[in-house]
């Protein structure tokens, strides 16, 4: 180990862990957008009630974004659904 062009486990481990945050908050946006779908509502109807613009909603069911918890905060709020819900866990 060492030598250039050998991956070190700490490299290793980094990537991995970044693959892990990617599915992560790709199975956030995925419970996020069946929320909404769900719901009935519209975007720039949540933007306004949320206040978080629609532009950023939209970039982040997109996964350009990353959602941030104030944010799943406020959409869970508005949806009445405890944000938990979005990692995949019940209240």
């Amino acid at each position: 180990m060492g030598q250039m062009g050998e991956i070190s486990l700490h490299s290793l481990r980094s990537a991995l862990t970044l693959i892990h945050m990617e599915r992560r908050a790709a199975q956030v946006t995925t419970a996020v957008n069946r929320a909404i779908t769900d719901s009935g509502v519209e975007i720039d109807t949540l933007a306004e009630a949320t206040d978080v613009p629609s532009t950023t909603i939209r970039h982040r069911l997109a996964n350009r974004d990353e959602w941030t918890v104030a944010d799943l905060l406020r959409v869970g709020g508005f949806l009445r659904i405890h944000p938990a819900t979005f990692f995949g866990e019940t209240t």
